[in-house]
């Protein structure tokens, strides 16, 4: 059973293509011994789709909103604790406990090993300077 408060995060529209979070979230992923802890006030912008495909994949997705906010955060703030490739596969199995659809779990988690790489060393740049 998937908790109402983590499937419609509190989120506050930045209006610039980011969303900040306004009430800490708890994801619990199987495989993982702590849950996610998503703090208030962390910023995201959701899923990196390209523009082109958001009548497909909009950035917000309902049904994959809260994987792409964990992925942001393990991107960000967690390099120290995961590789690139464990962070996509939480992506993917978070994606999966909220009920994203075969397809799409494939065609976003493709996307990120495609496209994450420049990200995460941007990231990672960041966090050892």
């Amino acid at each position: 059973m998937i908790p109402c408060e983590l499937y419609k995060p509190v989120m506050q529209d930045n209006l610039d293509g980011t969303w900040t979070v306004m009430k800490e979230m708890r994801v619990v992923v199987s495989g993982w011994s702590e849950p996610f802890i998503v703090p208030e006030g962390f910023i995201t912008d959701y899923a990196s789709v390209p523009r082109l495909l958001w009548s497909i994949f909009p950035p917000n997705g309902q049904r994959y909103g809260v994987a792409a906010i964990v992925h942001d955060l393990i991107y960000r703030s967690l390099q120290r604790f995961f590789t690139r490739k464990q962070a996509d596969h939480i992506l993917f199995q978070v994606m999966k406990i909220y009920g994203t659809s075969w397809l799409t779990r494939w065609c976003i988690w493709l996307g990120v090993r495609l496209g994450g790489a420049f990200s995460w060393n941007k990231n990672r740049i960041k966090f050892h300077q």
